[in-house]
């Protein structure tokens, strides 16, 4: 039988179930097929068969290939979780000889194996207020923490005490020590206030940008955070009276 395209199935909320294929549709005998799925979305999908019950995860971004199900049966879905990025599902069926082999083929006329899907940074954590003045900042990853860092902000007002302030960002790693980036080229002086923003893909660790107000510095790429993990700040020459506020923490991907 030529290559039939289901769907596609637009995905919107947690708890959403559809199906995939209904009952009789391309399973009935002597038409032993595969599946094509394709989760262009941020959710979390669970599918069930009706010849195989539950089957694995299919998690956000990802591409599979399974068994349609047998007998005339259904294959149904339910989105269970992940992030909330509403997207797609494309599903395709052939029969064994149209499908494909191997992980990073497809069948003829497929969607593409990998299909790009923008997963926005979710916020982490902050410390809107409460960080004493004269003091650094620290934040402690809660438990269940999962995902990797994609930006820091910070917010750094200096007091009229005249001294040049060198702030870094420091990254615990699990390790003996914690990483230690630089947030600024040159320092800050008094009476000034400093926005940092470090974020990936900037470059190589321990390059600075900007100028006198307005800084920003690249994390690690891929660099994964957990529970009790911590990232501080600590300022050389930091004065009585200057005050860091507004700290946010963003990763990709949380659990």
């Amino acid at each position: 039988m030529p290559l039939a395209t289901l769907g596609p199935f637009a995905l919107s909320a947690v708890g959403q179930s559809f199906t995939i294929i209904p009952a009789g549709q391309y399973s009935g005998p002597g038409i032993m097929g595969q599946l094509l799925l394709t989760n262009a979305s941020g959710f979390t999908l669970q599918l069930f068969s009706s010849s195989q019950g539950q089957l694995p995860l299919l998690n956000a971004g990802e591409v599979t290939a399974i068994a349609a199900p047998s007998g005339g049966g259904s294959l149904t879905c339910t989105l269970i979780g992940g992030l909330n990025v509403p997207g797609t599902l494309y599903a395709q069926f052939g029969t064994d000889a149209e499908t494909f082999q191997g992980d990073n083929a497809t069948f003829p006329g497929a969607y593409p194996f990998a299909v790009p899907v923008v997963i926005p940074p979710q916020l982490e954590g902050s410390l809107p207020a409460g960080v004493p003045a004269g003091s650094d900042w620290t934040y402690t990853f809660g438990s269940g923490t999962a995902g990797s860092l994609v930006c820091v902000i910070a917010l750094l007002t200096t007091s009229g005490v005249a001294a040049n302030r060198q702030p870094f960002l420091l990254i615990s790693t699990g390790g003996p020590g914690p990483l230690g980036l630089p947030m600024a080229p040159v320092s800050v002086t008094a009476s000034t206030t400093a926005e940092f923003t470090g974020i990936i893909g900037l470059g190589p660790p321990y390059q600075c940008y900007g100028l006198i107000t307005n800084f920003v510095f690249p994390l690690p790429e891929s660099f994964a955070v957990g529970p009790t993990m911590t990232i501080a700040s600590f300022t050389s020459n930091l004065q009585v009276g200057d005050q860091w506020s507004r700290i946010e923490i963003y990763l990709r991907n949380p659990a």
